[in-house]
């Protein structure tokens, strides 16, 4: 190898992190879970994160579903430029016809009025309000 210009190199090559080091660093969701719980809307986590709204979403429901989020803390999400009772009342029925499972419908039957954001924060609320969201549930 010193022939042809390389050097050797001390340790191990290739060497992977033990499995006890790659646990205890945070995953995903806490990192989202703590940007929550500092009160930041899920915009602001997404920019501050560098990811897609969407992908803030979905830890959101996934943390809500795993009952890492709660009522309380959801309620922080509630854009403040919005009329949240009568969106949320309009988003309930909604969902009472079609389910929480898919978006698409509820957009619809809320005549493409609120963006698929508004919606998933109202499908949040209803399943933390209904207490349903179990993992067997499978609401998102």
């Amino acid at each position: 190898m010193n022939a042809s210009g390389g050097t050797w190199v001390d340790g191990e090559i290739g060497k992977r992190e033990s499995h006890s080091k790659r646990i205890q660093k945070e995953s995903t969701y806490e990192q989202t879970k703590a940007f929550i719980e500092k009160g930041m809307t899920p915009i602001q986590i997404a920019k501050e994160r560098k990811m897609a709204l969407s992908t803030i979403w979905s830890h959101i429901e996934k943390l809500v579903e795993d009952r890492e989020v709660g009522a309380a803390q959801a309620q922080s999400l509630i854009p403040e430029d919005v009329p949240w009772d009568s969106v949320y009342a309009r988003i309930v029925t909604a969902i009472a016809v079609h389910g929480t499972e898919k978006l698409k419908p509820l957009y619809e039957e809320l005549d493409e009025e609120y963006d698929y954001d508004l919606i998933r924060l109202g499908r949040v609320m209803y399943v933390l309000e209904r207490g349903t969201g179990k993992k067997e549930d499978a609401v998102f």
